[in-house]
């Protein structure tokens, strides 16, 4: 079930959970809230892609221990806790571009089979980017390129520069 707040449809993570098994939804870019924090530890995901671009979720975002055997979309995202996705696998690209974490972002001991990207990516909180595999490359904004540097010295950055207004 769901309602609309503001033009915008609001979801339980119960709810997310159910589209995503039971229905075999993966898109929610249609800009949705979800209310609380939304557990897929340990969750198999077995999609071209699991798309979260431009959702809110007011509390964290767990993905610890699970498998996303496509690509994970938060471009715009807005995660009001934690982003974990420690000991978990991506098997295609992880966007976060312009995302929001206000919280801390944990990749430990992941695999990332392909790129993460982190252009205009805001974390108020932690990074730790300590992987067990991955990613190949990592895209950034000059703003986050040393911060990602210090957290992943030794895979490839790609950088991009200020837009001249």
């Amino acid at each position: 079930m769901s309602v609309k707040v503001k033009g915008k449809k609001v979801l339980s993570p119960e709810e997310v959970k159910r589209q995503i098994f039971e229905e075999g939804r993966s898109d929610f870019e249609e800009v949705i809230i979800i209310e609380g924090s939304l557990d897929l530890n340990g969750l198999i995901f077995d999609y071209p892609e699991l798309n979260l671009t431009n959702v809110t979720i007011q509390g964290s975002l767990g993905f610890n221990e699970a498998t996303i055997k496509g690509n994970l979309w938060l471009i715009g995202a807005t995660i009001n806790g934690d982003l974990d996705l420690g000991r978990g696998i991506v098997n295609g690209v992880l966007n976060l571009d312009n995302a929001t974490i206000r919280g801390n972002l944990y990749l430990p001991e992941a695999t990332l089979k392909d790129v993460l990207s982190l252009e205009g990516t805001i974390i108020e909180g932690d990074l730790d980017l300590s992987t067990d595999k991955g990613p190949t490359r990592i895209y950034v904004d000059y703003r986050n390129a040393e911060l990602v540097h210090f957290a992943a010295p030794t895979v490839s950055l790609i950088v991009k520069r200020r837009q001249r207004e």
